[in-house]
């Protein structure tokens, strides 16, 4: 989405400027009602939209817009074995929520290396706009494709889809 934004930010940049400085004519027809400087602040507004939401979309963090809001590590993992599962090619730590406290969600501890269990690292990969986000282990130095977004928000929630799938909690 993010460069969506950017590319339509530069199409009404550059027909805003060969509209004004080189006399194209491909908005002849919107010369009878405004005039062509009105036409150009137009476009150049509606680019600078664009960009801005770009570069919005780019410093958002999960879960909020500038600054990321996480959740503390709720009591009920302490006293429980959790669930093991490979999720997104990676093992995750699963802890269904406590059964006297019906407001806490499941909790997803990870993500974990499969070879040797270790926690993995978060790490960027490639250069400019190729860039991409990767898991780590520290030990073995085996690399995994991280997706995009919040992940641990999404294993947790389809854990708890799993869950109420499963027995309706």
């Amino acid at each position: 989405m993010r460069s969506i934004y950017l590319f339509l930010g530069i199409v009404f940049y550059a027909l805003g400027i060969a509209e004004r400085f080189l006399n194209l004519g491909i908005l002849n027809s919107l010369y009878s009602i405004f005039e062509p400087t009105t036409i150009f602040y137009i476009l150049i507004i509606v680019g600078s939209a664009f960009f801005i939401s770009y570069l919005v979309e780019r410093v958002r963090k999960p879960k909020g817009y500038f600054i990321a809001i996480g959740r503390r590590k709720p009591t009920h993992t302490f006293m429980r074995n959790p669930v093991k599962g490979e999720i997104f090619g990676v093992i995750w730590h699963l802890f269904p929520p406590d059964v006297f406290h019906y407001d806490q969600q499941p909790w997803a501890d990870g993500p974990y290396c499969p070879k040797d269990m270790r926690e993995l690292d978060e790490k960027t990969k490639g250069r400019w706009m190729f860039k991409k986000l990767i898991w780590e282990c520290p030990l073995c130095g085996a690399e995994y494709p991280r997706p995009e977004g919040d992940v641990k928000d999404r294993v947790e929630k389809d854990f708890a889809a799993e869950l109420r799938k499963r027995k309706g909690y």
